[in-house]
């Protein structure tokens, strides 16, 4: 094992496991002989974990780091050691309670995908886009936002349940 490998991902399994059941957060555990699955190796496993107030799925896997994935347009991987095991289960464990949001800017008229985030959401709340975007932009976040100006874009901020979703559009200025 190098540096970034403490344990096997799978060896976390029982303890998000723990922490599901403890919240009463209702979850099924895929190898990879579920077909859906079946780009996971022999042991490595997959939690996905069904939205009950929207379609929003998220996708836990342990393979040779721990993957999240929280609706289709943010995800985070993380080394195999307790401090970033940590900030695994501070981060899903604040989506599920709403405390986090993926955040995502879609650019032009066709609204393509011009980046994604974790937004707090204190900071949705009380901030606007541009400032919740401010330091997590591109190396050029001049560019960045020039094109926000030049071409319209919308920024989605998606939380577990949608009750505290919201959607910032940016008219393209002409």
């Amino acid at each position: 094992m190098d540096k970034f490998d403490e344990f096997e991902a799978w060896d976390k399994l029982d303890e998000i496991r723990g922490l599901l059941d403890g919240m009463n957060i209702k979850y099924e555990v895929h190898r990879h002989d579920d077909e859906e699955f079946n780009y996971l190796k022999d042991n490595e496993i997959c939690i996905k974990i069904p939205n009950p107030y929207s379609d929003r799925t998220m996708f836990i896997d342990l393979q040779d780091e721990i993957s999240l994935f929280f609706g289709p347009e943010w995800h985070e991987h993380y080394y195999l050691t307790q401090e970033y095991f940590g900030e695994f289960r501070d981060t899903f464990i604040g989506i599920l309670k709403n405390e986090y949001c993926s955040a995502a800017v879609f650019i032009g008229e066709d609204l393509h995908w011009g980046g994604s985030m974790l937004a707090d959401r204190k900071s949705v709340i009380e901030k606007s886009a541009e400032a919740v975007f401010a330091g997590n932009t591109p190396s050029d976040a001049d560019d960045f936002k020039q094109s926000w100006e030049e071409r319209g874009a919308e920024v989605r901020f998606r939380f577990w349940n949608p009750k505290d979703d919201k959607t910032v559009v940016f008219e393209r200025k002409s």
